[in-house]
């Protein structure tokens, strides 16, 4: 027992000493740096052609040609704090290349950007509708979508409704124009 004992107070003191040889504890800091870097902003449209809709008839008041684009997306990844961004739409006059060229105005021409969906931290996402007598003559156009609040890297994605009002005095032909929309 004695025996037993003294082992037993061997191994306290042994394990003591090692505990007091390691000293106290320490730590080290490092501090880390990292940048990130951002991209751009660009914006993807359906080449077409579309087809506005239905056939207009010369001499009806009011009558008015109209269709979506197809599906048209802004990819920002910017990465901006509270940054944001909106797409002008503007359009060439729309004529049918004949000589002399029968053309209708693009003074004529609205666009409405419908319902824009997004991803990312878009605060307010666009507006639904073109403002009231807004028309897509260059250089001004129309601004059809406006986000704010931006944060960091997002999308929007929207499919704009073109309608062109048809003066009674437009001759009887096929009009093409183009239209642009622009992402800044």
């Amino acid at each position: 027992m004695r025996r037993t004992i003294a082992l037993s107070a061997v191994a306290a003191l042994t394990a003591g000493l090692g505990l007091i040889a390691a000293g106290p504890a320490s730590a080290a800091d490092t501090n880390v740096t990292f940048t990130i870097t951002g991209g751009g902003l660009s914006i993807t449209a359906p080449a077409g052609p579309v087809t506005l809709t239905p056939t207009a008839v010369l001499g009806a008041t009011g009558t008015t040609v109209s269709g979506p684009l197809g599906s048209t997306t802004v990819t920002d990844t910017r990465g901006l704090a509270l940054g944001g961004w909106q797409v002008l739409m503007t359009s060439t006059d729309f004529t049918d290349g004949g000589s002399p060229a029968h053309t209708i105005s693009a003074t004529n021409a609205t666009a409405y950007s419908g319902a824009v969906s997004t991803t990312g931290t878009v605060v307010a996402p666009g507006t639904p509708a073109a403002p009231v007598g807004s028309n897509l003559a260059a250089p001004t156009g129309t601004v059809i979508v406006t986000a704010t609040g931006v944060l960091g890297g997002n999308t929007g994605t929207f499919s704009p409704t073109v309608s062109v009002a048809i003066p009674a005095t437009a001759v009887a032909t096929t009009y093409t124009g183009t239209v642009t929309q622009t992402v800044s």
